[in-house]
């Protein structure tokens, strides 16, 4: 089971860089990230910083879950 949840988890990451890929060109040079209740911008990044957060996050928290520390005993 767990070979088959990594295995899901590798595929969702490449998707996630070949989407980014995919549409890098037809972004703006600048993102918006940030938005007020109203619906406002106010704040914005880099299109590369933009696209490569998400995939770059998933990374560092499937390489956490998949090696981490495991076998912790929360029973005291």
């Amino acid at each position: 089971m767990k070979v088959i949840k990594n295995n899901i988890l590798v595929i969702i990451l490449i998707l996630m860089v070949l989407i980014s890929i995919a549409v890098y060109g037809i972004l703006p040079t600048r993102l918006p990230i940030h938005f007020t209740l109203t619906g406002t911008v106010d704040g914005t990044a880099p299109k590369l910083e933009g696209i490569s957060f998400m995939p770059v996050m998933e990374l560092i928290l499937w390489l956490i879950s998949s090696f981490g520390i495991k076998d912790i005993n929360l029973k005291k």
